[in-house]
């Protein structure tokens, strides 16, 4: 299957808060390969993220980076470059090795609107 960067963040974060729902082996086999998969693009798409945020986000007078709403502050002369930047660690496409999880795999499970929302590019009908 392929995700791009925005999707591999939203679907790893979303099948790490199902750590403790408890799954056929089947479908829990699955879930935890495709853990195993996209976890070192993950952990590449939060670095690069990171890395940003260190090049080009404000800091105060003690060297900290200035968060605004939790986010960090970028000046307005690099805002472009940086979501520049940004788009393209959220656009890139990644090849992932793993199995769509069918729909009714998780039919008992109890999932928020949110949660399903996240796992749209691995489930499949």
């Amino acid at each position: 299957m392929k995700l791009t960067g925005a999707e591999i963040e939203n679907v790893f974060e979303a099948l790490q808060n199902l750590n403790d729902t408890k799954f056929n082996i089947s479908t829990g086999y699955k879930i935890a390969n495709l853990l195993k998969e996209i976890q070192p693009k993950y952990i590449e798409i939060v670095n690069g993220r990171e890395e940003l945020i260190q090049k080009y986000g404000d800091r105060n007078e003690q060297g900290e980076i200035i968060l605004e709403n939790n986010q960090a502050h970028i000046s307005s002369e690099f805002s472009e470059e940086a979501q520049n930047k940004l788009n393209e660690i959220y656009n890139k496409i990644y090849d992932i090795e793993g199995k769509y999880i069918q729909i009714d795999e998780l039919e008992e499970t109890k999932l928020s609107l949110k949660q399903i929302s996240k796992l749209m590019p691995i489930l499949e009908k």
